[in-house]
């Protein structure tokens, strides 16, 4: 909160100057220096900025490398959110000419920090095909751009759920499928929960935040019309009854939350830690990720549907690149998108398990072909479709902070289900109010 005022001054200065700068003209309408750099090759250094806090390593394992390859008169730098937080990073005048996040975490730092621009006309200009691109990424953006595109989905991801193949067959029960209903997959679930041998061993374990996040009845935290908090609703009361209560009702569940003060699953690594959870929901994209799941005997598939939403499994939860409005070498950094959004791009790193954000079925076939693991049913990620996304706002985290705070309590058994869902819509209106004081309205 200290120098507050002399950050967001100085953040503001140099985000005007390098707006102007990047949209200069020439007074007789031929392209900008940028444009002909773009077309010409001239070497430019095009700076990436994320909040993820991806190591450099993985940037270039995922993103850098490729890029580099396929420009070569581009230098791609790299400037991770560790150690310097973005108002430091704004008071040297640093600028970005590509903001990369995540859906969950992207709309905060880019409506913040006035980064966003609109791409749709440096997207027309470079003939990018946006109908080959999934409608659910876009639809999100959107809406966070109202009307317009902040961003281009470059990877997706959705939920799946991970079994230990060893567990099922000790125990003499049938692996799930891919399809199954959260009934069914309850049913396993309390086959697999039991102590034997003096180990308890867990049923069915889940992620709740992601579960939250990108839950299948699309229901959001903020109210878009109103701009308060739509936590304490019907919608919301029945993804909580109709899966988080049926979960932490298998035996020894509300006993290890009360134990441990954690939600068996938060971390997908748990099935690998004591090898004692059978199932586990979480993100799909770490399917490919070997080290996560150490010497489990492991297989996945898609994500149990509810009654209420047949066939529809998780949001998408995209990750997006955003030519930044700070940029002076947005043609150069639009033609990076570019590419990464091409069938040659999105074929290369679906083989490698990065689940793509095209229509296309063959790049959707390849999904793991060349993943660390062989013979896992990596197709499940596309068995459902994916739910619609509600409309994100950049105080989204904070209000999923404390709906979870209250929900955990309510799972615990200290307070009932009404009374969490009221307390969370108090302390989100509470934040909401705040925040919105803070930035004059």
């Amino acid at each position: 909160m200290r120098h507050q005022g002399k950050i967001a001054a100085a953040a503001g200065l140099a985000l005007l100057a390098a707006f102007a700068s990047a949209c200069a003209k020439t007074p007789d309408g031929k392209p900008s220096d940028g444009e002909q750099a773009a077309q010409s090759g001239e070497p430019v250094e095009l700076v990436f900025f994320s909040t993820s806090r991806d190591s450099e390593e993985s940037f270039d394992q995922r993103f850098g490398d490729a890029i580099r390859n396929k420009f070569p008169n581009y230098t791609i730098k790299y400037i991770p959110d560790k150690g310097s937080t973005l108002d430091d990073l704004m008071l040297t005048g640093q600028t970005f000419d590509i903001h990369w996040d995540s859906i969950g975490v992207l709309a905060k730092p880019l409506l913040n920090y006035n980064f966003q621009y609109d791409m749709t006309e440096l997207i027309k200009k470079h003939q990018i095909d946006l109908s080959r691109i999934e409608d659910m990424p876009l639809d999100a953006m959107r809406k966070l751009s109202n009307g317009g595109l902040y961003g281009l989905p470059v990877t997706n991801n959705n939920l799946a759920l991970f079994y230990n193949k060893d567990l099922f067959d000790k125990f003499g029960v049938s692996y799930p499928k891919d399809g199954m209903t959260w009934d069914e997959i309850l049913e396993l679930a309390q086959k697999m929960s039991r102590t034997e041998g003096g180990v308890g061993y867990i049923g069915l374990g889940m992620s709740p935040l992601h579960m939250m996040r990108m839950n299948q009845l699309s229901v959001p935290y903020i109210d878009p019309k109103t701009g308060q908090a739509a936590v304490n609703t019907d919608q919301w009361k029945t993804l909580f009854q109709s899966v988080f209560d049926r979960v932490a009702a298998q035996p020894g569940f509300k006993e290890f939350i009360q134990q441990k003060n954690y939600f068996p699953g938060n971390d997908l690594r748990e099935m690998a830690k004591d090898k004692v959870m059978a199932m586990s929901i979480f993100l799909s994209g770490y399917s490919v990720r070997p080290k996560d799941m150490g010497d489990v005997n492991w297989d996945m598939v898609s994500l149990p549907t509810m009654k209420e939403a047949p066939g529809v499994g998780s949001q998408a939860y995209p990750t997006y690149f955003s030519v930044t409005r700070m940029s002076k070498h947005k043609d150069q950094a639009m033609e990076v998108i570019k590419f990464l959004t091409s069938d040659e791009y999105q074929l290369d790193m679906s083989r490698k398990g990065m689940m793509t954000i095209l229509k296309d079925e063959s790049v959707k076939k390849a999904f793991g072909a060349d993943a660390p693991e062989k013979g896992k049913n990596y197709y499940s990620v596309f068995v459902n479709r994916f739910a619609a996304t509600p409309v994100k706002t950049k105080y989204d985290s904070q209000a999923e902070s404390l709906l979870y705070k209250e929900i955990f309590e309510y799972l615990k058994g200290t307070t009932d289900l009404n009374s969490a869902l009221r307390k969370a819509e108090e302390e989100v209106n509470k934040m909401l109010a705040e925040e919105k004081a803070k930035s004059g309205g």
